[in-house]
């Protein structure tokens, strides 16, 4: 007989160490410190000890069962596998010694009152989420499902939930999202990885020919937004390029020029340089101006083919070429310069940085 020394309750509230003979013996519930009567200075037989240690081991058995049952359905297939490990970790079988059966079969028929193990709850609940997070065919849900432990008429019956169409569908998905990825591969390839796509989820061929049909016509339709895309993106460009060119910089340089102008004043040339340069960016802001007025055809690119912009250019240039000359006359160099515009706006640039021969003669 041992006789209980002391009883200290745990951080967990709702439980208590007992110790005999000012040893640590076992921890209880305190429902089961009731039940039992158990108090400072009774005695306890050996008997008695193993039995409030097997009925305590199984009450914490029962409570992970619970929280392991409740974390998301379980079949009954998984319940038992993890009654398995947890028995096995703890090695412990407390089942004989009580001579009622074993604590699994006992914890598991508790969890069924209370309905937290049902194989067909499950197989909804399973269907329900392969349909809509792993996209995976009818084929490999059941195949899940038989690993999962689920009896084939309970498959049979939850699986009649997904009908053919519903699978093409779900075949249409996985190819939309593959072919964002497979755009750029070759039209064989592109092929062969979608067949592997949706064989490793165990697709039927129907549904394959299906997934197929629409994956072309998917396929035509984003090369063409594709393809819309990229003129939308290459007109912008193009839209920017012109304002630079046929706005900005005729205005940008000329005020160069008038700069030039206050240093080089009294030049021979200089006033017909900035007569040249003047009209030059007056030309290409009446250029800009139309362009504007006629945004559709710049839109369209019709403006390309426009004969009073490609007449207005050619002036325009005329004009460059006219104020070049005679900016590079201006500055002691030769006219002949004025020809670099045709690398405009290099060219003037080059002829703007030109060395002023004259000035160290003044």
């Amino acid at each position: 007989m041992s006789t209980i020394t002391h009883i200290k309750q745990q951080k967990d509230k709702s439980r208590a160490n007992v110790y005999l003979d000012g040893k640590f013996a076992f921890g209880v519930t305190l429902e089961e410190l009731l039940k039992h009567g158990l108090k400072v200075g009774k005695e306890l037989a050996s008997l008695q000890i193993e039995k409030i240690k097997g009925t305590d081991h199984k009450e914490r058995v029962y409570g992970n069962a619970v929280k392991f049952a409740m974390m998301r359905p379980r079949s009954e297939k998984e319940i038992r596998q993890w009654f398995k490990r947890t028995l096995l970790r703890s090695r412990q079988n407390v089942g004989a010694s009580e001579g009622q059966g074993n604590i699994e079969d006992d914890v598991f028929n508790r969890l069924k009152n209370l309905e937290l193990v049902d194989d067909l709850k499950f197989a909804q609940w399973w269907v329900e989420q392969r349909l809509t997070f792993r996209q995976k065919s009818k084929r490999v849900i059941g195949l899940e499902l038989k690993s999962k432990g689920v009896s084939d008429d309970i498959i049979k019956e939850v699986l009649l939930q997904i009908d053919t169409d519903q699978e093409v569908e779900l075949a249409k998905k996985i190819v939309e999202k593959k072919l964002r990825v497979l755009g750029s591969f070759p039209e064989d390839k592109r092929r062969e990885k979608l067949i592997g796509a949706l064989a490793r989820r165990g697709f039927s061929w129907e549904t394959l020919g299906v997934a197929f049909i629409f994956s072309a016509v998917f396929f035509s339709t984003a090369s063409a937004e594709g393809d819309t895309t990229f003129r939308n993106y290459m007109l912008a460009v193009l839209i920017i390029l012109a304002f630079i060119f046929v706005v900005f910089l005729p205005v940008f340089f000329t005020i160069k020029v008038i700069k030039n102008w206050k240093k080089l004043k009294g030049r021979t040339y200089i006033g017909n340089a900035n007569n040249g340069f003047g009209l030059f960016m007056l030309s290409n802001l009446l250029l800009g101006l139309y362009m504007f007025v006629n945004f559709e055809k710049v839109v369209t690119l019709a403006i390309l083919n426009d004969k009073l912009v490609l007449g207005g250019s050619l002036v325009s240039f005329g004009f460059l070429l006219y104020g070049s000359y005679y900016l590079a006359k201006s500055k002691g160099q030769s006219g002949w310069l004025a020809l670099l515009e045709l690398f405009y706006p290099i060219g003037l640039i080059i002829i703007l940085v030109l060395p002023d021969k004259y000035k160290n003669k003044q």
